[in-house]
């Protein structure tokens, strides 16, 4: 054999072994990205509030908060963008301030609380979700 033909066919080996690497080690598919918009019963934006998911089946939760035109997306940590596959339930809160010296509630109790938000929605693996929330009037 010659050396050339032996050169190729490592280079080769190599290509085939990093695109492996890149397809398997780096791919999203086995989550689903969540965002959207949250806004008040007027349509304005809701910002600062920070909304929580969290899967009862697995006990898993990711979060996000909101920007100034009431956007977010949800993460389970710092750096891992989206959710796992499954059903979560909703809520959304806002900060408050210090308990001593609370901030007016902007938005209803109701979406304080898993059992009485009404917010649910169902991930599948690779699945791009928008979930956006129009909050009700107190």
């Amino acid at each position: 054999m010659s050396t050339h033909f032996f050169i190729l066919l490592l280079a080769i080996r190599t290509v085939a072994i990093s695109c492996l690497l890149l397809t398997v080690g780096c791919s999203s598919s086995d989550i689903a990205t969540v965002s959207g918009q949250v806004v008040r019963h007027d349509g304005a934006p809701v910002v600062g509030a920070q909304l929580t998911a969290r899967s009862a089946e697995s006990g898993k939760w990711a979060s996000g908060m909101t920007d100034q035109n009431g956007q977010y997306s949800l993460s389970q940590a710092a750096n891992e963008r989206g959710v796992a596959p499954g059903s979560y339930d909703v809520i959304i809160v806002e900060d408050r301030g210090d308990v001593d010296g609370p901030r007016v509630r902007t938005i209803p109790r109701k979406y304080g609380d898993a059992a009485t938000s009404g917010l649910t929605f169902s991930a599948q693996a690779g699945q791009a979700i928008v979930f956006d929330v129009k909050l009700a009037a107190d």
